[in-house]
C-alpha cells in the first residue's frame, strides 16, 4: 500500500515540476526584457501612440495566446 502512495506522490511531484519549468521558461521568453530591466534596477520606457484601430485582436499563434493568457492573469491578480 505504501508503494501506491509514493508512486502517487512522486507523480505529483514530477507533474509540479515540469509545470514550474514550463512556467519559468515562458516568463522568460515573453518578459525578458521586463525582467533584464528589474535586474539592472533600469526606469521602465512606457511609449503611447495614438491610433484609430480601436481594439487590437489578437493572433492565432501560440505567441500570442500565451502572451495573452499571461497579461490577463497579471492583470486581474495585481
Amino acid at each position: 500500500m505504501k508503494t501506491i502512495w509514493r508512486r502517487r506522490f512522486r507523480f505529483a511531484a514530477q507533474s509540479l515540476l515540469w509545470s514550474l519549468l514550463l512556467y519559468v521558461t515562458t516568463v522568460l521568453l515573453m518578459d525578458w526584457d521586463d525582467l533584464r530591466r528589474r535586474m539592472q534596477n533600469e526606469p521602465y520606457v512606457v511609449s503611447v501612440s495614438p491610433s484609430n484601430q480601436g481594439d487590437k485582436r489578437i493572433g492565432t499563434s501560440a505567441q500570442h495566446i500565451i502572451k495573452a493568457i499571461w497579461l490577463h492573469l497579471t492583470r486581474s491578480h495585481s
